[in-house]
């Protein structure tokens, strides 16, 4: 992978900060406690917020609105990430690079967030997190796991669609399953495979709960897939207070082109249900149909640490599940012991092989 490809940028929404009532400086949502603080002062202010139920799937058409009228965006000159971020905040570093960053006034338009899963874990934990998974990576280099020295860190609150769906999925299909009989006499006598086939139908029903897809750019499914549980069962109706130190992304993905996402990745589920219901060993046809009842959805905010360490000239991002600390980072590889792997892998093929062949000989 180019180093470019490396790198994370996504278009982010900052909020508002509320100011201390005692002291005036900025309040910070605190993980610990779920609520507002201020670290000069330790004034806590509680956040009134219930969890919320799913939405109405028929809002998911609907033509989006503006979510922030006054904002800026924020260019890095090094690496290219943008962000968008409120008005009020004067100075800022790229948090994927530590690059000054340069402002300019833009809008940011969309749909606006209808739920937010907050951060459960501070910074502190989720960098000793990453270390900690860093330095048990095998093929990293010893330098890079004795020196590692994570350059910066932030909470992002990058944003997905999760769907509810009822499905019913009539089928039908032939599998075959393998079976051996013995031809041939004397020195030709051996066994040949052959299959039995065998024909399918019927209805699958399932329902799937929270099915999330990423809205993001930048961040791919895969990473989000391994990042999982956000246990976005427990998301709270979105409030501003939840972003107070922290920034949030605007998504690239609408509502509907998620929703086609997630059907997709339905079918997959579906198809290994059914299939697994079944003692086959190969698949001659299949094919079946599946109509979607009682959809809802939530359009959320999910909570992740962005960072990147760098390591002889480069940067590596990894990312942190904000409620779990679960890491999912991309470190620099040994050249060394990748070659000694192979060079034992291969001189462990020669041992099996001369085995093989002098007891053939023995034989």
């Amino acid at each position: 992978m180019a180093e470019e490809d490396v790198l994370y940028s996504e278009e982010t929404s900052g909020t508002q900060n509320e100011k201390c009532p005692s002291c005036g400086a900025n309040l910070e949502f605190d993980p610990a406690t779920s609520s507002l603080f201020c670290s000069h002062c330790e004034y806590r202010k509680e956040i009134k917020s219930n969890k919320k139920a799913e939405e109405e799937f028929s809002t998911l058409f609907v033509k989006e609105t503006k979510w922030e009228e006054d904002i800026r965006a924020v260019q890095c000159p090094n690496c290219g990430a943008k962000e968008l971020v409120s008005s009020k905040d004067i100075g800022k570093n790229c948090p994927y690079c530590g690059t000054g960053l340069v402002l300019q006034k833009e809008e940011l338009s969309g749909k606006k967030p209808t739920h937010v899963v907050p951060f459960k874990k501070d910074k502190d934990s989720a960098v000793k997190a990453y270390l900690t998974v860093v330095r048990k990576r095998f093929f990293a280099p010893k330098l890079f796991k004795l020196g590692v020295t994570v350059n910066d860190i932030s909470g992002v609150y990058s944003p997905s669609f999760t769907f509810d769906s009822r499905t019913v999925s009539p089928y039908k299909g032939t599998l075959g399953k393998y079976y051996y009989v013995t031809v041939g006499s004397g020195k030709d006598r051996h066994q040949e495979r052959r299959i039995r086939y065998f024909n399918i139908s019927g209805v699958k029903t399932h329902f799937f709960d929270d099915v999330l897809v990423q809205a993001g750019s930048k961040i791919d499914q895969k990473t989000i897939n391994t990042l999982q549980p956000f246990y976005t069962n427990d998301a709270f109706a979105y409030k501003e207070d939840y972003l107070f130190g922290f920034s949030a992304n605007q998504y690239s993905k609408d509502g509907p082109t998620c929703w086609n996402e997630a059907k997709k990745t339905m079918e997959v589920e579906i198809k290994r249900l059914i299939l697994s219901g079944y003692s086959y060993d190969t698949v001659s046809s299949f094919s079946f149909s599946t109509s979607h009842f009682d959809q809802s959805y939530k359009y959320l905010l999910v909570p992740i640490f962005v960072g990147f360490v760098r390591y002889n000239n480069k940067d590596f991002n990894f990312f942190i599940n904000g409620v779990t600390n679960k890491v999912v980072a991309k470190t620099p590889v040994s050249a060394l012991k990748v070659l000694l792997v192979v060079g034992i892998v291969l001189v462990v093929i020669v041992v099996i092989a001369l085995i093989a062949y002098f007891s053939g000989i023995l034989d």
